[in-house]
């Protein structure tokens, strides 16, 4: 089952960019992607570089945290990290940092709400 929150495609992320920063060519887009599964990422990471983008990849919340604050990232994708616990609180942590950053979340987990 597939949930989408807002869809945002290159376009829209490259006006946004433009937008928070207009002196800098938003191309490439640089992308931090987080996956706890090595094998997904490499193959997420390998289809965004073919499109011309800068990934980052890692693999631990701590980290992609630390890479957040530390460089300037266009967009973040967050890929099968135990949403309840790891995913939501890298989500909460981005939007408190810079709250204009989109953030896609791909999971095979799924929650609803009481």
């Amino acid at each position: 089952m597939v949930y989408a929150i807002k869809s945002l495609d290159k376009e829209q992320i490259i006006s946004s960019e433009r937008d928070r920063n207009p002196k800098r060519d938003a191309l490439p887009i640089r992308i931090l992607l987080v996956d706890s599964q090595e094998d997904q990422g490499l193959i997420l990471s390998s289809l965004l570089r073919e499109e011309g983008d800068e990934v980052t990849t890692c693999d631990r919340i701590s980290q992609a945290l630390d890479l957040f604050e530390k460089e300037d990232f266009d967009f973040v994708i967050v890929v099968d990290m135990p949403l309840v616990l790891d995913g939501r609180h890298l989500v909460e942590q981005v939007k408190q940092l810079k709250t204009k950053v989109p953030i896609l979340v791909i999971s095979s987990q799924y929650e609803t709400e009481p």
